[in-house]
């Protein structure tokens, strides 16, 4: 069902001053409706071999900090760890577990590009599971092992990075071109369109109320290309963006006359209503998958849910819509969605 337990464990050692000083917090975050985390162990390692461990009270929780114009309803939370008397030459060592006891996918994906501006004398991910378990995965330069003990198998990604090498200006993301592996218990990306399309139609479902609102926005416009701009107009204009990521609703949309009553929602709520209200008028539509916090524009043959936004895609007119944005004319998308992969969620597409 995508629930895991990791344990992590890093050390880092710090070359210079400035990264002792820029090296001695560690953030790690974490959803508390979704998550656990729990710091097993933190400690500065001295370079004449002292250990310095951390205090509890060294160890913060917080939420997330945004800019008051943004609304943002979050489980969000934060462990920042703070070392004591890192100097260069001192590592830290810390040890965390995290347990995920809930999620919205009906599966596990895992995709990672090794950051080559660190760098490492080893570092190994190690995925362990029952042989039971279907888990393909796809590796790229790094060293990949398969191990079996048992009705255990243990999947483990290995590498190694001698110099520091930072991405270029401008570049897309490492996950694109660098080394990188995928892991994943979907079959396909059809399974994921069909999940998500399956959420999405149950939201986006025509009511009478819709159906109103639908025929007072376009009034006695008959030309169907007007009265999807007309809807998308309004949705844009009429619905403020509010994120909301808690629990289901992290995945599952708003019902379209529930964004109607709140005049709020994420992408999600309004891409759903600006489908249910294009369907009052007889004009199909299909919810497209994408993701546009990362400059990727490549997703593995391994199917991982790696998106984290959705726009709407109009068949008859053969265009995308992002009901998101109140700024972006119709069929006009915003710069960081130009070329990127989507996954139409349409139920048995």
């Amino acid at each position: 069902k995508g629930n895991w337990t990791a344990t992590i464990e890093f050390e880092r050692k710090a070359l210079n001053a400035e990264a002792a000083r820029n090296g001695s917090r560690i953030d790690l975050s974490y959803y508390a409706d979704m998550h656990t985390l729990e710091i097993v162990e933190a400690a500065t390692v001295k370079s004449d071999g002292r250990i310095l461990p951390v205090a509890a009270d060294r160890i913060f929780v917080t939420a997330p900090q945004v800019a008051p114009r943004v609304a943002l309803f979050s489980t969000m939370r934060t462990k920042s760890i703070v070392f004591p008397d890192v100097s260069a030459g001192d590592s830290i060592r810390y040890i965390y577990r995290m347990k995920q006891f809930t999620s919205f996918w009906p599966g596990f994906s895992w995709s990672m590009a090794p950051p080559r501006a660190v760098r490492a004398t080893l570092a190994e991910y190690t995925f362990d599971h029952p042989s039971t378990l279907r888990l393909a995965a796809d590796s790229r330069g790094l060293q990949h092992r398969v191990e079996t003990s048992g009705d255990r198998v243990r999947q483990v990604f290995a590498w190694s990075t001698d110099k520091e090498v930072r991405a270029e200006p401008g570049s897309t993301a490492a996950l694109d071109w660098s080394d990188r592996f995928s892991i994943s218990t979907f079959r396909s990306y059809e399974e994921i369109g069909d999940y998500y399309g399956k959420l999405h139609a149950a939201a986006s479902a025509m009511t009478p109320e819709v159906a109103a609102l639908a025929n007072e926005i376009v009034g006695a416009t008959a030309d169907r290309a007007t009265q999807a701009r007309l809807l998308y107009e309004w949705v844009a204009q009429h619905i403020r963006y509010v994120a909301v990521n808690i629990g289901a609703s992290a995945l599952a949309p708003a019902s379209a006359p529930e964004t109607i009553q709140n005049r709020y929602g994420d992408c999600k709520a309004h891409v759903a209503l600006l489908a249910a209200l294009l369907a009052a008028k007889g004009i199909t539509s299909e919810p497209a998958l994408i993701n546009i916090a990362s400059p990727r524009y490549v997703l593995p043959e391994v199917p991982v849910a790696d998106f984290d936004h959705v726009i709407l895609y109009l068949p008859d007119s053969d265009r995308y819509v992002e009901p998101t944005s109140h700024y972006a004319a119709f069929g006009v998308l915003p710069w960081n969605h130009f070329d990127k992969p989507v996954l139409h969620a349409v139920v048995g597409k």
